[in-house]
């Protein structure tokens, strides 16, 4: 009931005011005039809920159009969203009773043909003359048709949000007057039906063993993101934002080369697609075809110059490419277009450590923790350029905070244990590389690491314990042997 898409509730209201209320009296006077007058009273009533319409349709309006959501009238020509919107409504209705070929994004067509056009309203004005004629004998097929007509008209797709031509999610509230046509309507055509009862539990159960069936059948696709990509592109073939999706859904999965396909097969469709060029660069740059991911981050940046995020994605692979100049300048321009961009501080606070200017390093990853607080990765990234600088106890804070967030961050805590050597505290720094060693019970340099504190302690045994396990691990480590070694020889001293 908080949706957005109820604006259309006082309406749906007034027609409940005369089914199923009956609130319209009908005496000996009734006229079109009594009518009027009893319409207009029961309108005065709704005008609170009218002001709420207006202003949360006004609320909803702005916010999508600050989002980017609302598609412009050059994008998608007016007359083009009402054909697609005459269209949708029979296709809405045809899908409630046979839900086959289902997807959860139905991508906007170029054109739609015009004897869809011509065929959907001619259904559209058919039924809806139909419930008119017939509203005295059947009054709830006239309040559940226009109940479907009515509330379904915000998300229709007139004001076009999104990418979609329709989506059945949005029938949720309008399919309730479908329902009460169908409820009521078979009520009464069954009235003189032989054997009613026992022929309406029969239709019943086939109704409802077909919707078990179906949607056992279509949860199926919803296993995984893959699964559920494969199917959209099968129903809608031509459908450049789910190749993206299902592009990003296989390289997240660690297959580039089936991930750039799609990429490729959504820009063949939808050749401005800005978002799939920086996809496609990104997968050229995971593949290790740096130069490959350049060119496709540089088409990307110029469809979209004032995006941040071509900017961002630009910089890291000419960061990976070692153009440090090259990639400060692009995070320098995503922090112009978007300020609390926190990717963008932290890697620029990476490139400019990497070029060696740690004081403009430090200043980036103060202002990524400004946006994000509770980043480990960044208070870790600082606490290294902390020690780098000699700030130690600086680079403690860091450090400490970084396994405060994150307990299981295992490289913290091994800076922070080399932190403590530095430092001179040796039984903090043994502290460290225990923590170190309980994450991962197996880490040779940890081993090592720790015997040497203890070999620096005079502590022989626990040293000679440790280079141990190490060769334990890896009976060819060269350090560990010379460790154990000289502890030895030590201890035989």
């Amino acid at each position: 009931m908080s949706k957005s898409m109820l604006v259309s509730l006082p309406i749906v209201l007034l027609m409940m005011d005369y089914w199923p209320l009956n609130r319209y009296r009908h005496d000996g006077e009734a006229s079109a005039q009594s009518f009027s007058s009893q319409a207009i009273r029961f309108t005065k009533e709704k005008i609170p809920f009218f002001i709420c319409s207006v202003a949360v349709g006004c609320i909803t309006i702005y916010a999508q159009g600050k989002g980017g959501m609302i598609q412009s009238t050059i994008a998608v020509p007016f007359a083009g969203r009402v054909e697609n919107a005459v269209v949708a409504y029979v296709k809405y209705l045809f899908k409630t009773f046979f839900p086959i070929d289902l997807a959860f994004l139905y991508p906007i067509p170029s054109s739609v043909p015009l004897w869809q056009v011509i065929g959907a309203l001619l259904v559209l004005l058919l039924i809806s003359a139909a419930a008119i004629l017939f509203r005295r004998r059947y009054p709830y097929f006239v309040v559940g048709w226009f109940w479907f007509i009515i509330t379904l008209l915000p998300v229709v797709g007139l004001i076009q949000v999104g990418s979609q031509s329709m989506a059945d999610r949005y029938t949720y509230i309008p399919l309730v007057g479908i329902f009460v046509i169908v409820a009521w309507g078979i009520s009464d055509l069954t009235q003189r039906l032989p054997y009613r009862t026992p022929v309406l539990l029969c239709a019943g159960g086939v109704v409802i063993i077909s919707s078990v069936v179906l949607t056992h059948k279509q949860i199926g696709y919803w296993r995984d993101n893959i699964s559920l990509f494969r199917h959209n592109l099968k129903v809608t073939p031509d459908n450049p934002l789910i190749d993206n999706d299902l592009g990003i859904a296989l390289v997240a999965k660690g297959d580039l080369d089936a991930g750039i396909r799609e990429y490729q097969n959504a820009l063949r469709l939808l050749p401005d697609y800005s978002d799939a060029y920086y996809n496609l660069g990104d997968a050229f740059a995971k593949k290790g075809d740096l130069n490959a991911a350049v060119i496709e981050h540089r088409i990307a940046l110029r469809l979209e110059p004032n995006r941040s995020k071509m900017h961002f994605g630009l910089g890291s692979v000419l960061d990976m490419k070692g153009d440090q100049d090259g990639a400060i300048r692009e995070y320098h321009e995503a922090i112009r277009i978007s300020p609390l961009d926190f990717k963008a501080h932290n890697n620029l606070g990476i490139a400019l450590a990497t070029k060696g200017d740690l004081d403009a390093s430090i200043g980036e990853y103060q202002r990524a923790l400004q946006i994000e607080p509770e980043d480990a990765i960044t208070h870790y990234n600082l606490g290294r350029i902390y020690a780098k600088k000699g700030d130690l106890d600086a680079a403690v804070h860091e450090f400490k905070v970084t396994t405060r967030i994150n307990p299981k961050y295992k490289d913290a805590y091994s800076n922070l244990g080399i932190v403590f050597i530095t430092k001179g505290d040796l039984d903090g720094a043994i502290s460290e590389f225990n923590n170190v060693i309980q994450l991962s019970p197996n880490d040779i340099d940890a081993h090592c690491d720790l015997g040497v504190i203890y070999a620096k302690k005079g502590d022989l045994d626990p040293a000679i314990r440790e280079f141990k396990t190490a060769l334990l691990i890896n009976p060819n480590d060269n350090y560990a042997q010379n460790n154990l070694d000289l502890a030895l020889a030590q201890k035989k001293r």
